[in-house]
């Protein structure tokens, strides 16, 4: 039997990983009857079926979701209502957001513990272990021994960014040109819908953390049609090892528009065949990225724009 500390991170874990599975069928504007299949949640969310099950389960018993047996289980209440539910939660996301920026303030190695943060952040220690738990499982905060947890981040300077840029220059038009590459319709019309959606203003705000996964499934799902494994494991870790830095970031509303304006040709090229055409506004949309990071690092670094 678990003890109650162990059951209680593992009923943190499943709330907050019931709460990142309406945010996605929130931001893919998924309506009631929509089927909430465990494969492609783990595949999505980077990890087993067992945790999304116990997020299903966990859903079910706040009405949103609805197991039929045999079949799976389905979204049975529209996602604004859903998300209302999880409205106690904003504060841990207040507080996960402040660990971030600290975090890559502090560096890798850097030590804490939850008594600390909870007296730093003036936040209940269950918000506070929400918050770690959710960083671990993103894999920049470790778990030591006792109290202790580790900062473990991966991208944190320009030069990071600059090499990590290059790389996805390098694998992700090679990805599309794949012999096997073959476009997955279910999940393409979701994100060119949601594209759409954003180069259109429809969304007013867009969290740092919202921005990170929307943009993130994108290419990761493109990648993904190569029928290439070894393309996307190798695109998942390294978006992984940006994931802090971005959380730091917010982008002009300007640019958020034209980035969703670029998603939405590169969709449009491969709808129509258009690999080849696809491949240079690829190259085109990651090149532009990669500058208007480097920018976005400067004057993090700096204070101010040297324009």
């Amino acid at each position: 039997m678990d003890s109650p500390e162990r059951q209680g991170r593992r009923d943190s874990q499943n709330s907050s990983l019931a709460r990142s599975i309406v945010m996605h069928a929130s931001r893919n504007a998924w309506e009631v009857g929509q089927p909430l299949r465990e494969e492609a949640l783990a595949t999505f969310f980077n990890v087993s079926r067992s945790p999304i099950n116990r997020a299903l389960r966990h859903l079910e018993a706040l009405g949103i979701a609805e197991h039929q047996p045999n079949r799976g289980f389905y979204l049975s209440k529209p996602v604004e209502d859903a998300l209302q539910l999880f409205k106690q939660d904003l504060g841990a996301d207040a507080v996960y957001l402040k660990l971030a920026r600290d975090a890559l303030s502090w560096g890798t190695g850097h030590n804490l513990t939850i008594s600390d943060l909870v007296t730093a952040y003036g936040a209940t220690r269950g918000r506070v272990q929400r918050a770690c738990e959710r960083a671990a499982t993103e894999g920049w905060l470790e778990k030591g021994s006792g109290y202790k947890w580790t900062v473990r981040l991966g991208i944190t300077s320009e030069e990071d960014y600059a090499q990590f840029y290059r790389f996805r220059e390098t694998i992700e038009p090679a990805a599309v040109l794949e012999p096997g590459f073959e476009i997955n319709e279910r999940e393409f019309q979701s994100l060119l819908s949601l594209q759409r959606r954003i180069a259109q203003g429809e969304f007013e705000t867009l969290s740092a953390v919202d921005l990170f996964e929307i943009n993130t499934e994108l290419h990761e799902s493109i990648v993904s049609w190569s029928g290439n494994h070894f393309y996307l494991d190798a695109l998942k870790r390294a978006n992984a090892s940006r994931r802090v830095i971005e959380y730091t970031k917010v982008l002009e509303t300007k640019r958020i528009d034209i980035f969703a304006d670029e998603h939405v040709a590169i969709l449009e090229a491969l709808e129509k065949g258009s690999r080849r055409k696809a491949v240079k506004l690829l190259q085109e949309h990651l090149a532009t990225a990669r500058n208007a990071k480097a920018i976005d690092l400067s004057i993090a670094k700096n204070g101010h724009s040297e324009n």
